[in-house]
């Protein structure tokens, strides 16, 4: 259903008033459910919005409203604004401030964003009107949910896989975390009126004007088409109100340094007069470039990396979100960063472990929305050598509980590592003592164990932490007595000793006794002769061999 623009700016700007006075019926004193959303109360039907109003005849009230005529805008099935928190600042009795993102989607209008009035802080809302009578269908609003001044927040609502249902999220998170609040059934899958889809801000006050002194919008609406989401073109502003607009308004055209979609708006920003065009949306290119200190380095090690953002003209581009990647799995600290005022950004880039030697690819890709470009350099990485760790295979445990271990490191080629940072975790009860530390120059550190009294046993994980370096280690060591020693335990290497001295007496007597043998051989003889030839007498004769025993 299509009606003429006056009609619809008056339409919206009484969604704002009925907004504003439905939250100032609710008494300063009545109870609420901090983190709840609940429906509240408002008059049905076309008369509440003109009976709204009257209030406001003796004030003033004034409304910006950014809207677009890109064709390519509908159909859609999703809408989303990011805007940043205001200050919350007392108000006057009857003032309100209002800015939120608006759409059709069938035979409603869907209405959410940030309110404040004179008894409410800055808060989240959600509403939803007739698109015939005007009457209020769905309001929930979403005090639990801090805004902080300063702090952008992302609205988004999209139908369900396709359904008529709807549902509202504010950086990823279900609105009022419920579903009642975050949805509702629209009888329609699709937007497809180009006119119904527009950014507004409203002010309702009797005599001082409630507008922030400055409001950034970094976006201030997208659509999501079948290809992904769409940033419209041909944003332009439109002021209503009594007593003149109490704000002025900037977009790209502007300032070019704004990115696409984004505004300011306050009562330090300059006028602007209807119809005056702020931003060419769609995507807008940039030029990106990347660098990385040094041209190598060493897994798990940790080297700094450089962006910079402008526009084709060479003119610096700062608030651009950027993301940094790479090939091997690395991580950046932060991973998604702003560019600073001269168009620059800086992060620190932990190298992937790798097991052999690589060209790792770190690539810097702008994220803020209507813009275009990336960059990307090449880093050589080379593995990060393995420290072992190790440690005495038996630990004394004194009667309260209480051990003493010492870990050391050590290097491939078997020298002890000083300096190595290691982290201790002990499995189970009890505690250790320091959790953390860096060993000595003789590649040691010593911890101490706390445990409750009879603990038969405990295990210890050892991480190896620190720049260009890797190991781990899982250590048990079993407490209590130690078991009575065997006799070969305890006289083992003595016993050793005695018997291999006595074999070689043994051998060496056997040797000496041939040697002697040797050089006294008999002739081959008879045993009788010699008996009787060679041997003198000193006896009778041995008895004669025989076979038979004795």
């Amino acid at each position: 259903m299509r009606r003429p623009r006056s009609l619809w700016t008056a339409r919206v700007a009484l969604i704002s008033v009925l907004l504003a006075a439905t939250v100032l019926a609710v008494p300063p004193g009545s109870p609420r459910s901090p983190g709840a959303s609940s429906a509240l109360p408002v008059p049905a039907g076309s008369a509440a919005p003109r009976a709204l109003a009257a209030p406001l005849a003796t004030g003033a009230q004034g409304q910006l409203v950014v809207n677009t005529s890109d064709a390519l805008s509908a159909p859609n099935d999703g809408l989303e604004m990011n805007v940043t928190a205001y200050p919350g600042v007392p108000l006057a009795a009857d003032s309100s401030f209002q800015v939120a993102a608006t759409e059709v989607v069938g035979a409603h209008d869907a209405v959410f964003g940030i309110f404040a009035n004179t008894v409410m802080a800055p808060t989240a809302f959600f509403a939803v009107y007739s698109n015939s009578s005007d009457a209020n269908e769905h309001l929930a609003y979403w005090p639990g949910f801090l805004l902080v001044p300063g702090s952008g927040y992302l609205f988004t609502l999209a139908d369900v896989n396709g359904s008529t249902v709807w549902s509202l999220t504010v950086n990823g998170q279900l609105f009022g975390g419920n579903s009642s609040a975050a949805d509702f059934d629209f009888g329609a899958n699709r937007s497809t009126w180009v006119g119904g889809i527009s950014f507004s801000e409203t002010a309702l006050y009797p005599t001082t004007p409630t507008a922030p002194m400055v409001l950034t919008v970094p976006l201030a609406f997208a659509v999501h088409r079948p290809s992904g989401w769409y940033l419209p073109d041909e944003g332009r502003t439109y002021f209503r109100g009594s007593g003149g607009p109490p704000w002025g308004v900037e977009g790209r055209l502007q300032h070019p340094s704004l990115a696409p979609g984004e505004i300011v708006s306050g009562t330090s920003i300059p006028l602007a007069g209807n119809g005056t065009p702020l931003w060419l949306g769609g995507p807008v290119p940039v030029r990106a470039a990347i660098s990385v200190a040094g041209p190598s380095s060493v897994g798990l090690s940790n080297v700094a990396v450089g962006a910079t953002v402008t526009a084709p003209n060479g003119v610096p581009i700062p608030g651009v979100a950027l993301t940094f990647t790479d090939r091997y799995n690395g991580s950046f600290t932060p991973a998604t960063t702003l560019t600073n005022t001269t168009g620059a950004a800086f992060v620190s880039f932990a190298t992937p472990n790798v097991s052999v030697n690589v060209t790792d690819l770190v690539t810097v890709q702008v994220t803020t929305f209507g813009y275009l470009g990336s960059a990307g350099a090449t880093i050589a990485i080379s593995p990060a050598p393995e420290v072992t760790i190790r440690a005495p295979a038996r630990v004394p445990l004194s009667p309260t509980g209480s051990a003493s271990i010492t870990f050391g490191t050590w290097a491939a080629d078997g020298a002890p590592l000083a300096g190595v940072g290691l982290v201790f975790d002990l499995v189970g009860l009890g505690s250790i003592l320091p959790s953390q530390g860096v060993t000595d120059a003789t590649g040691s550190i010593t911890v101490g164990l706390a445990l409750p009294p009879g603990t038969p046993s405990a295990t210890v994980v050892v991480r190896v932490v620190g720049n260009g370096v890797w190991g781990q280690g899982t250590f048990t060591f079993t407490f209590g007595a130690p078991p009575t020693p065997s006799l070969l335990e305890r006289y083992g290497t003595p016993l050793a000793e005695v018997a291999l001295a006595a074999i070689a007496v043994t051998v060496a007597g056997v040797a000496y006794r041939r040697y002697r043998r040797g050089r006294r051989a008999l002739p081959a003889m008879p045993v009788r002769r010699y008996w009787k030839e060679i041997r003198p007498p000193r006896g009778p004769p041995p008895p004669p061999i025989s076979r038979t025993p004795p």
